[in-house]
């Protein structure tokens, strides 16, 4: 089975929030059901934009939160439905 993920759930794996672990667990169910983790394309930029906000000496540094990007895009596939975008001009 496939479970489509927001990126404030994926967010949580890597990142110490309030709901932490039960995103985790989350993440522990899917795993041990072998499901696929998937989300929309904007995924991606919601992940980097979330990590990049939180850049910072305090919390972690540029090179750290390329890792966590990288991480996040490596366990959770994205996907385009063909012809989304002329859908989505469609609707003007």
């Amino acid at each position: 089975m496939t479970v489509v993920v927001d990126a404030s759930v994926a967010l949580k794996w890597v990142l110490q929030e309030l709901e932490t672990e039960q995103a985790l667990l989350l993440w522990d169910c899917w795993q041990a059901a072998d499901e696929l983790v998937t989300a929309p394309p904007i995924f991606q930029s919601e992940v980097t934009n979330a990590v990049y906000q939180s850049v910072r000496p305090d919390r972690f540094s540029l090179y750290d939160a390329i890792e966590l990007v990288n991480s996040l895009l490596l366990v959770v596939e994205t996907r385009e439905p063909q012809g989304l975008y002329t859908s989505a001009l469609a609707l003007v």
